[in-house]
């Protein structure tokens, strides 16, 4: 029931990901892994205590297990049998590891290693722009962006502070536009991928043609499963979606599902978990029966770091394998209908002009609407030129073409 284990244990050196949630569970395990493999892995969180303190921890196991493989390469290279005994090394909680003569092996805590912490809270499309305009300032470019994070089964209907349902926003809207805005830096990357993660219960969503996203006035009763069911859904058909909208870049597009993964604080909420008698008969079983964390992050893993996937996009995957998602999941039209209203929807809410670009009739391109709305009263209080002449007329119509700024 553990599923396959990512098939490969290739390289990232220096590629820069960012996995949102990553400070518990599959978010964590998948940073860990990532990290281990070479990239720059920025950890995205709300809370960011705890976020911090997962970085700490990676780099400290990582730094841990570069010790221990070099102990044991030393014990093999001078003919000993065993690498030396635990009591002539030590390891220190805060910076990292020693070796046995208590020179620093590693000076901070995995130096070699690069893991940070970043604020980014879902729930408000603000921050998520403000968390994109920060990354796009400090690097150049982005190459893998796992977006993990997610609510579940939360009892009460609570909107956002942009006034969606939280299980919508979090799971769905808010990476979706957090996707878009780091295109940019995305299409710098050789190879950008872009990771949604989804669930098995998209097979028992449904979604209404007229409103997929569920916001009309007719829009059914709220319940935790199904709201849950139906974001994850969303997941499944925008990825599909945009894959296809991007696919005349370098950026692909998937989608996985961790699988049952016990031990995260998903299951707080459960209604498996509701009455103490439940939990105790069900914990014996899901110990049986559901993945581990590092078990349910292996379908991510591959997807970020195998070079056979290079050219897979709008694909969605199950135990590190192209899977059959549910017949919704697979409807072209509904996925359609979801992307454009979802672009209509985070146009008004986020006050941004999102459109096709003009380099190539797949890219989407985010502008601002203020630096629009500049760019025309500019256009419009300068006089007007004389009709320019044939010889003129294409480098006039190219610089016409980019006044539109990138947002």
């Amino acid at each position: 029931m553990s599923g396959q284990r990512c098939p490969n244990d290739n390289q990232i050196r220096d590629q820069i990901v960012i996995v949102t949630g990553a400070n518990t569970g599959i978010g964590f395990e998948i940073a860990k892994a990532l990290a281990g493999r070479g990239g720059h892995v920025i950890l995205a969180c709300r809370n960011m205590e705890a976020a911090e303190k997962a970085a700490a921890i990676i780099k400290r196991e990582l730094s841990c297990q570069v010790l221990k493989d070099t102990q044991k390469a030393a014990a093999t290279n001078d003919g000993t049998k065993d690498p030396p005994s635990s009591s002539s090394s030590s390891v220190n909680n805060d910076t990292g590891a020693t070796n046995g003569n208590g020179n620093d092996a590693d000076t901070d805590g995995g130096n070699m290693f690069f893991v940070e912490a970043r604020y980014l809270d879902l729930r408000s499309f603000d921050n998520v722009q403000r968390f994109a305009r920060k990354i796009m300032a400090e690097f150049e470019r982005i190459d893998i962006l796992i977006n993990n994070a997610g609510i579940i089964f939360d009892p009460v209907k609570t909107n956002t502070t942009d006034g969606f349902e939280q299980h919508l926003q979090v799971n769905y809207m808010a990476p979706f536009l957090l996707s878009h805005l780091l295109l940019p830096h995305l299409k710098k990357s050789p190879n950008g991928r872009i990771i949604n993660v989804s669930a098995h219960s998209h097979v028992s969503a449904k979604m209404d043609f007229d409103d997929p996203l569920n916001v009309g006035t007719w829009a059914t009763k709220f319940h935790a499963r199904d709201a849950f069911s139906h974001s994850k859904l969303a997941v499944l058909l925008a990825t599909r979606w945009m894959a296809k909208e991007l696919k005349d870049t370098s950026i692909t597009v998937n989608c996985c599902t961790p699988g049952l993964v016990r031990g995260t604080s998903h299951l707080r909420s459960s209604p498996l978990m509701s009455a103490f008698c439940v939990r105790v008969m069900t914990y014996p079983w899901m110990w049986m029966f559901m993945k581990n964390p590092s078990q349910g992050a292996q379908s991510a893993i591959r997807l970020a770091t195998d070079p056979k996937l290079k050219h897979v996009t709008g694909e969605y995957f199950n135990d590190c394998e192209i899977a059959v998602s549910s017949p919704l999941g697979q409807d072209k039209e509904l996925a359609k209908k979801l992307y454009q209203q979802t672009m209509r929807i985070l146009k008004i809410a986020t006050k941004l002009e999102i459109d096709k670009g003009e380099e190539k009739e797949n890219e989407i391109r985010i502008a601002s609407a203020e630096e629009s709305k500049a760019a025309t009263a500019a256009t419009s209080a300068t006089p007007t030129p004389p009709p320019p002449s044939s010889s003129s007329a294409s480098s006039t119509s190219a610089d016409t073409s980019n006044i539109q700024q990138r947002w």
